[in-house]
Protein backbone atom coordinates (compact mmCIF):
# COMPACT_ATOMS: atom_id res chain seq x y z
CA UNK A 1 0.00 0.00 0.00
CA UNK A 2 1.52 3.30 -1.06
CA UNK A 3 -0.70 5.42 1.19
CA UNK A 4 0.78 7.16 4.25
CA UNK A 5 -2.57 7.16 6.08
CA UNK A 6 -5.19 4.43 6.09
CA UNK A 7 -8.65 5.23 7.45
CA UNK A 8 -10.96 2.46 8.62
CA UNK A 9 -14.59 3.38 8.01
CA UNK A 10 -17.05 1.98 10.55
CA UNK A 11 -19.87 3.18 8.30
CA UNK A 12 -20.04 6.69 9.71
CA UNK A 13 -20.93 9.84 7.79
CA UNK A 14 -17.94 11.69 9.28
CA UNK A 15 -15.33 9.35 7.78
CA UNK A 16 -14.84 11.41 4.62
CA UNK A 17 -14.65 14.64 6.63
CA UNK A 18 -11.71 13.04 8.46
CA UNK A 19 -10.21 12.10 5.08
CA UNK A 20 -10.60 15.72 3.91
CA UNK A 21 -8.77 17.06 6.99
CA UNK A 22 -5.96 14.50 6.65
CA UNK A 23 -5.71 15.34 2.94
CA UNK A 24 -5.09 19.00 3.82
CA UNK A 25 -1.90 17.95 5.59
CA UNK A 26 -0.67 16.64 2.25
CA UNK A 27 -0.43 12.89 2.77
CA UNK A 28 -1.72 10.15 0.47
CA UNK A 29 -4.60 8.33 2.09
CA UNK A 30 -7.09 5.60 1.43
CA UNK A 31 -10.38 4.71 3.12
CA UNK A 32 -11.31 1.07 3.70
CA UNK A 33 -14.54 -0.33 5.08
CA UNK A 34 -14.15 -2.17 8.39
CA UNK A 35 -13.68 -5.90 7.73
CA UNK A 36 -11.51 -8.78 8.90
CA UNK A 37 -9.95 -9.10 5.43
CA UNK A 38 -8.87 -5.43 5.44
CA UNK A 39 -7.30 -5.74 8.89
CA UNK A 40 -5.48 -8.92 7.77
CA UNK A 41 -4.00 -7.02 4.80
CA UNK A 42 -2.73 -4.37 7.22
CA UNK A 43 -0.77 -7.05 9.10
CA UNK A 44 1.47 -7.43 6.02
CA UNK A 45 2.49 -3.76 5.89
CA UNK A 46 6.19 -3.15 6.48
CA UNK A 47 6.38 0.63 5.83
CA UNK A 48 5.60 3.38 8.33
CA UNK A 49 1.85 4.18 8.24
CA UNK A 50 -0.81 5.92 10.29
CA UNK A 51 -3.92 3.82 10.83
CA UNK A 52 -7.01 5.84 11.74
CA UNK A 53 -9.90 3.99 13.35
CA UNK A 54 -12.82 6.28 12.71
CA UNK A 55 -16.16 6.92 14.37
CA UNK A 56 -19.22 4.73 14.04
CA UNK A 57 -22.38 3.49 15.70
CA UNK A 58 -22.77 1.22 18.70
CA UNK A 59 -20.63 -0.03 21.58
CA UNK A 60 -17.02 -1.05 20.80
CA UNK A 61 -17.78 -4.59 21.99
CA UNK A 62 -19.99 -4.99 18.91
CA UNK A 63 -16.76 -5.02 16.85
CA UNK A 64 -14.98 -7.75 18.83
CA UNK A 65 -14.40 -9.89 15.74
CA UNK A 66 -11.59 -7.52 14.72
CA UNK A 67 -10.11 -7.09 18.23
CA UNK A 68 -7.55 -9.96 17.95
CA UNK A 69 -6.17 -8.56 14.67
CA UNK A 70 -6.02 -4.98 15.98
CA UNK A 71 -4.23 -6.32 19.07
CA UNK A 72 -1.57 -7.81 16.79
CA UNK A 73 -1.35 -4.58 14.76
CA UNK A 74 -0.74 -2.60 17.96
CA UNK A 75 2.53 -4.52 18.36
CA UNK A 76 3.83 -3.48 14.93
CA UNK A 77 6.48 -0.78 15.40
CA UNK A 78 5.85 0.69 11.93
CA UNK A 79 2.21 1.59 12.66
CA UNK A 80 0.88 4.61 14.54
CA UNK A 81 -2.78 4.68 15.59
CA UNK A 82 -5.26 7.53 15.72
CA UNK A 83 -8.65 6.64 17.20
CA UNK A 84 -11.63 8.96 16.83
CA UNK A 85 -14.82 8.47 18.89
CA UNK A 86 -15.67 4.77 18.32
CA UNK A 87 -12.06 4.20 17.22
CA UNK A 88 -10.87 5.78 20.48
CA UNK A 89 -13.14 3.44 22.46
CA UNK A 90 -12.10 0.34 20.50
CA UNK A 91 -8.39 1.01 21.02
CA UNK A 92 -8.83 1.45 24.77
CA UNK A 93 -11.25 -1.48 25.08
CA UNK A 94 -8.63 -3.74 23.46
CA UNK A 95 -6.15 -2.49 26.07
CA UNK A 96 -8.45 -3.62 28.87
CA UNK A 97 -10.29 -0.40 29.74
CA UNK A 98 -14.04 -0.27 30.32
CA UNK A 99 -16.41 1.68 28.09
CA UNK A 100 -19.47 2.88 29.98
CA UNK A 101 -22.42 5.24 29.55
CA UNK A 102 -21.42 8.87 29.60
CA UNK A 103 -22.70 10.95 32.52
CA UNK A 104 -23.70 13.58 29.97
CA UNK A 105 -24.45 12.10 26.53
CA UNK A 106 -23.79 14.80 23.95
CA UNK A 107 -24.69 14.68 20.27
CA UNK A 108 -23.57 17.62 18.19
CA UNK A 109 -22.39 20.07 20.82
CA UNK A 110 -19.07 21.87 21.26
CA UNK A 111 -17.39 21.60 24.65
CA UNK A 112 -14.16 23.14 25.99
CA UNK A 113 -10.99 21.08 25.83
CA UNK A 114 -7.59 22.01 27.23
CA UNK A 115 -4.60 20.86 25.17
CA UNK A 116 -2.62 18.49 27.39
CA UNK A 117 1.15 18.90 27.88
CA UNK A 118 2.00 15.86 25.79
CA UNK A 119 5.47 16.64 24.50
CA UNK A 120 5.52 13.92 21.87
CA UNK A 121 2.14 15.00 20.46
CA UNK A 122 1.29 18.70 20.77
CA UNK A 123 3.53 21.74 20.34
CA UNK A 124 4.63 23.28 23.63
CA UNK A 125 3.14 26.66 22.74
CA UNK A 126 -0.33 25.03 22.65
CA UNK A 127 -0.13 23.30 26.06
CA UNK A 128 -2.86 24.56 28.38
CA UNK A 129 -4.72 26.32 25.56
CA UNK A 130 -8.51 26.01 25.73
CA UNK A 131 -10.28 25.25 22.48
CA UNK A 132 -13.77 24.04 21.58
CA UNK A 133 -14.25 20.49 20.28
CA UNK A 134 -17.40 18.81 18.97
CA UNK A 135 -18.79 15.77 20.79
CA UNK A 136 -21.19 13.13 19.48
CA UNK A 137 -21.17 10.36 22.05
CA UNK A 138 -23.18 8.58 24.70
CA UNK A 139 -20.32 6.32 25.82
CA UNK A 140 -16.99 7.07 27.47
CA UNK A 141 -13.82 5.25 28.46
CA UNK A 142 -13.58 4.62 32.20
CA UNK A 143 -9.84 4.39 32.77
CA UNK A 144 -8.20 2.10 35.29
CA UNK A 145 -5.63 3.51 37.71
CA UNK A 146 -2.74 2.06 35.70
CA UNK A 147 -3.62 4.19 32.66
CA UNK A 148 -4.99 7.33 34.33
CA UNK A 149 -1.93 9.43 33.37
CA UNK A 150 -2.46 8.56 29.70
CA UNK A 151 -5.74 10.46 29.52
CA UNK A 152 -6.90 14.05 29.33
CA UNK A 153 -10.25 14.85 30.94
CA UNK A 154 -12.97 17.46 30.53
CA UNK A 155 -16.08 17.64 32.70
CA UNK A 156 -14.85 14.57 34.58
CA UNK A 157 -14.78 12.36 31.48
CA UNK A 158 -12.02 11.17 29.17
CA UNK A 159 -11.63 13.39 26.12
CA UNK A 160 -8.29 12.19 24.75
CA UNK A 161 -5.77 9.46 25.35
CA UNK A 162 -2.29 8.44 24.34
CA UNK A 163 -0.22 5.28 24.41
CA UNK A 164 2.96 4.10 22.70
CA UNK A 165 2.42 4.84 18.99
CA UNK A 166 -1.17 5.92 19.58
CA UNK A 167 -3.38 8.96 20.08
CA UNK A 168 -7.14 8.93 20.61
CA UNK A 169 -9.95 11.48 20.75
CA UNK A 170 -13.44 11.00 22.20
CA UNK A 171 -14.50 14.10 20.27
CA UNK A 172 -14.64 14.75 16.53
CA UNK A 173 -11.61 16.84 15.52
CA UNK A 174 -12.90 17.04 11.93
CA UNK A 175 -16.31 18.45 12.85
CA UNK A 176 -17.47 21.99 12.17
CA UNK A 177 -17.88 22.53 15.92
CA UNK A 178 -14.16 21.97 16.54
CA UNK A 179 -12.34 25.31 16.49
CA UNK A 180 -9.03 24.18 15.07
CA UNK A 181 -9.08 20.75 13.37
CA UNK A 182 -5.49 21.16 12.15
CA UNK A 183 -4.25 21.25 15.74
CA UNK A 184 -5.52 17.68 16.25
CA UNK A 185 -4.33 16.25 12.93
CA UNK A 186 -0.97 18.02 12.93
CA UNK A 187 0.64 15.30 15.12
CA UNK A 188 0.36 12.93 12.12
CA UNK A 189 2.78 15.16 10.25
CA UNK A 190 5.34 14.86 13.02
CA UNK A 191 4.89 11.10 13.21
CA UNK A 192 5.19 10.41 9.50
CA UNK A 193 8.18 12.67 8.92
CA UNK A 194 10.27 11.44 11.91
Amino acid sequence: MKEDVIIIDFLDSFTYNIAAEVGKIGFDLKVFENSISVFKKLEKIKEKKVLILGPGPGHPDEYQKVFPIIKRLLKKKNLFFLGICLGHQILWRIQGEQVVKSKKPIHGMAVPFIIPPWEDIFKKRNWGMETMVQRYNSLTVKPSRRNKNNFSFSGGEVMAGRFERGLTYQFHPESIGTDNPYLFFEPLKKILTK
